[in-house]
């Protein structure tokens, strides 16, 4: 789970090891307390605070520290293993949390303290040097000390082999366990999202906008807020509104929240024109989600789960529903979606693609026919799934089948979890990783009984340019930083063409 905001604040580090650059700790520059107030935006939907080891606690650390204006003292203070001598028990307790930064297990053995109760948690980096010898010398840690390290598994920067592959981690994590029945899976999953290095630094992972368009037709607050992010869709998002517009369920009872993600055909001035002019009656937020760098399909700029992140922010219905600018839902869509949520927790509409030419005007008439105008992409991947939609629960993996392009669930549920990860910038398992999550909080799953459409798309708007080759190689990416987060065997077992090579 994402617990902890982690604050990168300085640019330098008086340590000359790499755990700084990898761990992602140094700032771009050196913030200021003039930057506290922003900041303090950015940390309010995490439990606690992640003090990095670069934190010195000297009288300008101190003084920025001040000047975020915390909310709750959950201070979690990351320390390294060569200062854990200079460490007072007073200072310490200072800290909600204090974990230790460890690359080696020799420093671990030579360091009794660590059994000290004010160390919560032993954050012991995996590399290639060091993985075997973790191994083979495991058991000489004493067995309070092996019951606080949690193992990280770290990303590779571009042309570098320092950290394990995934094939590398599942034998270091099979070996593992062989040898210490009592080591916990949890101690292998990441609590905080893993520093990417490809990361663009001029990325806002953790953004935050108000509306700059909101229409709101009365004062009592919807149970449904549906949150659609849209990049350059402006024309295929305004043919959704039209159908969400026309829905049989009161209009006061749901919300619709449009963010659009930094398009370049002019979004945001389209839906502002239209609005009003088609006669819209809906509550409506509609939010302009800026980018510095205009991104191309299949870049590292891919921004949908943050999108979401930012729409979310503005969400007052207990109901979340997620969709992709291209869905369309008919007349009783959202009626029955509400309904379905009382009874479950998590609901996900199935998806039709409409063949080309096929008119969304026809969706409404009553002899309109599914099978002979819509078709399923991907060796009819989606078809097998609702055609075996009783047994969902009863599959090993049943979180592979969770996708935004239509998911209801509580907000409540969505926030517990940590909601999207900020790291998934190519296309591809955001979405999976956020199923995996409320899977594992116990969560049951429900195919819907809501059919929505997907509108024909632009050739020149497909993310992976209609390129098997190219969607798998996207796909790859992604799922290594969905694995690298658990290091779950299950993950690795159930996806070998992405991971195993």
């Amino acid at each position: 789970m994402v617990n902890h905001y982690k604050l990168k604040f300085k640019k330098n580090c008086s340590k000359a090891c790499d755990f700084c650059s990898d761990w992602g700790s140094k700032s771009h520059q050196d913030l200021t307390p003039l930057d506290g107030p922003r900041l303090s935006q950015k940390m309010l939907p995490y439990k606690s605070l992640l003090l990095p080891c670069n934190f010195e606690g000297t009288k300008s650390d101190n003084a920025f520290l001040k000047s975020l204006k915390l909310e709750h003292n959950n201070l979690v203070l990351q320390i390294h293993i060569d200062d854990l001598k200079g460490a007072s028990q007073q200072k310490l307790k200072a800290y909600h949390r204090v974990e230790v930064l460890s690359d080696g297990l020799e420093k671990l053995t030579s360091a009794p303290v660590l059994v000290r109760t004010e160390f919560s948690q032993v954050n012991l980096i995996v590399t290639k040097q060091n993985w075997k010898g973790i191994v083979k010398h495991w058991l000489s840690l004493s067995a309070p000390v092996r019951a606080k390290i949690k193992f990280i598994f770290l990303q590779n920067e571009k042309g570098k082999k320092k950290y394990l592959k995934c094939r590398e981690m599942f034998k270091f994590h099979s070996e593992l366990m062989k040898k210490d029945k009592n080591l916990n899976q949890k101690q292998f999953e990441a609590d905080h999202d893993i520093y990417d290095t490809r990361v663009a630094q001029d990325m806002d992972l953790e953004a935050s906008f108000q509306p700059i368009f909101e229409n709101k037709i009365n004062s009592s607050q919807p149970q449904l807020s549906i949150v659609i992010p849209s990049y350059n869709n402006k024309n295929e998002v305004l043919q959704t509104l039209k159908f969400l517009n026309n829905q049989t369920i009161k209009k006061e009872a749901y919300e619709i929240i449009l963010v659009d993600d930094g398009s370049s055909d002019g979004t945001t001035d389209f839906i502002m024109e239209n609005f009003h002019k088609l006669g819209f009656q809906i509550n409506f937020k509609l939010i302009h989600y800026p980018r510095i760098i205009p991104r191309q399909p299949g870049d590292q700029r891919f921004r949908a789960g943050l999108a979401r992140n930012v729409g979310v922010k503005q969400a007052v219905g207990e109901d979340l529903l997620f969709s992709d600018a291209d869905i369309v839902f008919l007349k009783d869509s959202l009626e029955k979606i509400i309904l379905e949520l009382k009874q479950h927790s998590v609901v996900q509409i199935k998806r039709y693609y409409l063949n080309e030419g096929v008119k969304i005007s026809h969706l409404n008439r009553s002899d309109f026919d599914i099978d002979k105008n819509s078709f399923h992409p991907n060796d009819g991947y989606w078809k097998k799934f609702y055609e075996d939609e009783g047994n969902w629960m009863s599959y090993r993996c049943p979180w592979k089948y969770i996708c935004t392009f239509g998911l209801a669930l509580k907000r409540k549920d969505f926030l517990e979890v940590g909601r999207f990860r900020k790291i998934f910038l190519n296309y591809g398992f955001e979405d999976t990783d956020l199923g995996y999550r409320l899977f594992r909080k116990g969560l049951a799953f429900k195919l819907s009984s809501v059919a929505a459409f997907h509108q024909f798309g632009k050739y020149e708007r497909n993310e992976y340019s209609h390129s098997n080759m190219k969607r798998h190689m996207l796909l790859s990416n992604t799922a290594k930083i969905f694995y690298r987060h658990y290091v779950d065997p299950i993950i690795y077992k159930e996806l070998p063409s992405f991971l195993q090579i």
